[in-house]
This record gives structure tokens, sequence and C-alpha cells, in this order.
């Protein structure tokens, strides 16, 4: 029992040093009852009262929870970069009997461009072809390639399959189907759901009334009631 006792304080004290800091960061920067404020006054007590393996274990699921949501960040931003290297620096740019590499921001409507077999459709472009497959699962997730026609429109990111595909640039420089699904994650990701909002006015009140509950329920038994510490 000792052993384990001495094993849950360790753990408990590993796992509250960065808890702790970062609640004291928020405090100095005017966010007093966060919620590692909350779990690391909730730690310290429990460890005061001897609930060493509460105090453990209450910071285990706060710092699994922490790990989940930083995982999910990360595979957001994982998408993200995958999506923005899905578009090509360069392009082949057609003009009359010449052609030329040129930079994708240099792409204008109107432009006519040549994709090989395997590359990337650099802008969203109309098919001049009068047939062509493009694998567009990047974009949509559909594993089987699709047969285009001629005037069909192709997005951004899209990979041309099997020939040389001839296309029209359509979409302006920075407004192309990836950079339009990229713009709505960063629209997202600013935009804070209502709930999110409703937690952070609610935390306002909860954490420093249930601070203020649990000083009482030390103080007032003992200095109006007489009952023991």
């Amino acid at each position: 029992p000792e052993l384990g006792r001495i094993a849950f304080i360790a753990t408990t004290l590993v796992g509250l040093a960065p808890v702790a800091a970062k609640a004291l960061r928020l405090i100095r920067s005017g966010t007093p009852f966060a919620i590692e404020t909350l779990m690391s006054v909730a730690a310290i007590g429990a460890l005061f009262i001897g609930a060493t393996a509460e105090a453990a274990m209450v910071l285990l699921l706060f710092m699994v929870g922490e790990l989940l949501e930083s995982y999910a960040a990360n595979r957001a931003r994982r998408g993200v970069k995958a999506l923005m290297e899905l578009v090509p620096e360069d392009a082949l740019l057609l003009q009359g009997t010449e052609r030329k590499r040129v930079p994708v921001a240099s792409l204008r409507p109107g432009d006519v461009i040549e994709i090989a077999p395997g590359g990337r459709l650099p802008a969203d472009a109309e098919l001049l072809n009068p047939f062509a497959s493009f694998d567009e699962s990047a974009l949509t997730g559909e594993s089987v390639p699709v047969e285009r026609q001629r005037g069909e429109k192709v997005a951004a990111g899209s990979l041309s399959v099997d020939q040389a595909a001839q296309m029209k640039v359509i979409s302006e420089p920075g407004k192309n189907a990836i950079d339009r699904i990229l713009q709505l994650i960063e629209e997202a990701e600013e935009r804070r759901a209502p709930i999110e909002r409703f937690l952070d006015r609610f935390s306002r009140y909860y954490t420093p009334a249930i601070m203020l509950l649990a000083v009482a329920v030390i103080l007032v038994p003992p200095l109006l009631f007489s009952q023991p510490w």
C-alpha cells in the first residue's frame, strides 16, 4: 500500500507540472479560471486529503483528453498540408506552337495548358480533348477514375490518368477548388461553435463557484458547527 501511494503521488506530480505551468501562464494573461486551474486545484486538494489514486486518475483522464485533442488537430493540419501539395508549382502553357513552363500564379482564365499523364491540374479548367480520364479521389474520395468529355469542367488537383490532356483554365489565381476548400477550413477553424461559446461563458462562473463551494465545505463546518477539521 505504501509503495502504491508513493507511485500515485509521483505520477500526480509528474502530470501536474505541465498542467499547473499552463494554468499559471493563463492566470498571468488574464484567464484565471481555465480548466487547467481547476484540474491543478483538484489534484493538489486530492493529495492533501490523501486521495492519491483519485489525484492521479483526474490528471490522467485530463491528459488523455488533451492528447486526443492534439491528435485531432494535427490530423486536420496534415490534411490541409496534403491538400496544398495537390497543386503543382508550375504548368505547361501552350501559346500557338510554343510550349513553356510558367508559374501557376501567372495562369489566367482562357490560358491553354497541357497536363501530362500522371500530372495534376494546377487550376480549375475545361477539357479541350474529345475525352480524358481523371483521378479525382483526392477531392471526392472516389477511387475510380472519372471520364470527362470535351467542354466538361475538371477541378484543380485532379490527376490526368491515361493521356496528355489539353485544358482551358477557368479559375483565377487563388480561387480554384483547392483554394476554396482551404478557405472553408480556415473559416471553420476561426468560427467558434455556439456550444464552445456557451461553455466559455459557463466556465467563467462555474469554475470560481466550485472553488468557493470547496472552500466553504472546508471552513464552514469547523468554524460554525464545531466540527473537526
